[in-house]
């Protein structure tokens, strides 16, 4: 004698759905507050001022009014979070944001890193941040051009973490914790062409030391040799606007 096989039909109210939602929704929220919460007191108890993270003033490029940046972490300050959280820092090259540039750019010396932070109990990553230098920043200077390197991926990793309310990317890459931009009149480049490309250098790597550079201007000072003064010239611009320093007539 055969059985017949039935199946059993739970219904589930929706009701029930949305409130079993609603409950992880609000848990979701309670865990993050209590998170940054503790992050907050984290800052104000174990934290310091031009030591761990800092402010600089900069002028705004609508209006030219100063007004006082986003706190800055320092490398040090990255380093208290990440012994804070228990989490190590492993460093790699970049191949997939590396293999995008052209050959020419790779064999001019861009190196990128990315930092992988790690539960030192699990070693599960948490979080990951990349950071770019180029040799030209760092005057041929290898070895320095990796530190940098791994101290931009490190804070950006960190900042992924949660801390991109409280903190902007680092500006300490020179040691100077204290670093203020300074008050700049109208420049003027001069006019020969190997004035032009110092001073390009020199802009470039003052805004390298507020933020990682974008692709477009790692690329444009690899090349920046082989490039027509015009050229050149925009480029200068382009670093002026981002600055803050009002353009001279070239």
């Amino acid at each position: 004698m055969s059985r017949k096989k039935t199946t059993a039909v739970v219904k589930v109210k929706k009701d029930s759905l949305a409130l079993d939602s609603k409950k992880q929704f609000d848990n979701a929220l309670k865990v993050e507050k209590s998170k940054r919460d503790m992050i907050q007191k984290f800052i104000k108890s174990e934290l310091k001022e031009n030591v761990d993270y800092g402010k600089i003033e900069i002028v705004s490029k609508k209006s030219g009014k100063k007004f006082v940046s986003k706190p800055t972490l320092f490398k040090s300050g990255s380093e208290k979070f990440a012994s804070l959280l228990n989490l190590r820092p492993v460093f790699t090259e970049d191949p997939l944001t590396i293999n995008q540039l052209p050959e020419q750019i790779k064999n001019q010396g861009v190196i990128i890193l990315k930092c992988e932070l790690r539960m030192k109990t699990t070693g599960e990553t948490v979080s990951e941040g990349r950071g770019a230098c180029t040799i030209q920043e760092v005057s041929g200077d290898i070895n320095k051009c990796v530190k940098i390197c791994q101290k931009r991926a490190q804070t950006d990793a960190v900042l992924r973490l949660g801390l991109s309310d409280s903190f902007t990317q680092d500006l300490d890459d020179q040691g100077d914790p204290d670093y203020k931009k300074t008050k700049e009149k109208t420049i003027e480049p001069p006019p020969s062409r190997d004035k032009l490309i110092e001073y390009f250098r020199k802009l470039y790597k003052r805004s390298a030391e507020i933020e990682t550079p974008s692709q477009e201007l790692a690329t444009f000072c690899g090349q920046i040799d082989g490039l027509e003064d015009k050229q050149i010239i925009w480029g200068i611009k382009k670093l002026q606007q981002k600055l803050g320093i009002k353009n001279g007539n070239h």
